[in-house]
């Protein structure tokens, strides 16, 4: 237990995944929030961890656990090498090891049946938590939390997207909302009871079927959307009350690539959606809390400097953004090319490389600030 409450914020990584994990973190601790625990599928993360952010003290002695020494859909990175001899298991994560300098390692990647082990067995941590009597607030690691949402969500009124209310308080699962995809699992809380073990009992089968078949194209967001269906329309036994959180104040990345949210408003930004580099998507629009080579939390950091909300930082056009490593920044005339082409950077981003503010812009930012 991090603290007295009975919710926990269980956090799952790899050492693909780790700059994410840490850039999660920092906007967790920077929110005021000491619920979350770590549950490494490698050997690396807590390793990291404890070196990068001191989580090798008595007072976080318990923040990592990594349960799964030598867990083959962590350390491999093809499907080539599931069940493979162990002295095959050892070199692999000898390499791993090796690569943990970046950050990214030989983890299992996106989709293969090896990452679709790792996303079952997530699904069966909550599980457990929820039937020990936890209740959860569960985040993928492309999620940067702005404020704490856990006291709005003991409110009792809720604006959902249809633009009907119902209850924060009293409901099941509250669950972002994916648009007219249905409901997003990156991002959802949950209350312990009989009725949402039973739910996550119905998920982790459903999870089972698909990665025991060997679909490698199967999602977890359309598993839980046809547990929560079958749920709402209480078939199966399945009786929940799961309703979908506001678009606005808890955005996904298509929702906040299309300026729908803001800072001001938003407890949370998930970067899903993006097409590239996500690293690179949270760094321009000032949502990167970790320093330049991505190790530890920038002490100086302020993802509400200058009022920004996007084009805050002056990437180079192109730039990926590696995970693990320094961003490429643009100079003040590829700056300038920039605004040309219709897609100006915000002061903020211009006074950081150093360039000259147009006056446009600065009457637009005083505008901005009267107005609010």
């Amino acid at each position: 237990m991090r603290r007295d409450e009975r919710t926990v914020m269980p956090l799952f990584g790899n050492a693909r995944m780790l700059p994410m994990l840490k850039n999660l973190l920092c906007s967790v601790d920077r929110s005021g929030m000491h619920h979350w625990f770590v549950i490494s599928f490698d050997e690396i993360v807590c390793q990291q961890l404890a070196h990068d952010f001191g989580l090798n003290d008595t007072r976080h002695a318990a923040a990592c656990v990594s349960p799964y020494h030598h867990f083959e859909a962590a350390v491999h990175g093809s499907n080539s090498t599931f069940g493979s001899r162990p002295e095959t298991n050892r070199t692999v994560a000898k390499q791993t090891s090796q690569g943990a300098q970046s950050g990214i390692g030989n983890a299992a990647v996106y989709r293969s049946r090896l990452f679709n082990a790792i996303m079952c067995h997530r699904v069966g941590w909550l599980r457990l938590l929820l039937a020990a009597g936890f209740n959860i607030l569960h985040c993928d690691v492309d999620v940067v939390i702005l404020r704490n949402p856990l006291p709005l969500f003991e409110k009792p009124i809720l604006v959902r997207p249809s633009g009907h209310t119902a209850t924060y308080r009293d409901s099941d699962m509250l669950v972002q909302s994916e648009g007219v995809f249905g409901n997003n699992g990156g991002f959802y809380y949950v209350r312990a009871s009989n009725r949402t073990v039973a739910l996550f009992d119905a998920l982790l089968r459903r999870f089972f079927s698909k990665v025991n078949n060997s679909n490698t194209m199967f999602e977890d967001q359309h598993c839980l959307n046809d547990v929560l269906r079958d749920g709402r329309k209480r078939r199966k036994g399945l009786r929940v009350m799961a309703p979908k959180l506001n678009q606005t104040l808890f955005p996904t990345g298509l929702v906040w690539s299309h300026s729908l949210s803001s800072k001001a408003v938003a407890f949370i930004v998930h970067m899903n959606w993006a097409r590239h580099s996500k690293k690179a998507k949270l760094v321009y629009d000032g949502l990167w809390f970790l320093n330049s080579d991505d190790t530890r939390c920038d002490a100086s950091f302020d993802p509400h400097e200058g009022g920004c909300d996007r084009a805050c930082v002056p990437l180079r056009p192109g730039t990926m953004c590696e995970l693990g490593r320094p961003c490429v920044y643009a100079d003040c005339a590829e700056l300038d090319a920039s605004a040309r082409r219709g897609r100006p950077y915000q002061p903020v981003a211009l006074q950081r490389a150093g360039c000259a503010v147009p006056q446009v812009l600065r009457d637009s930012r005083a505008e901005r600030v009267l107005s609010s």
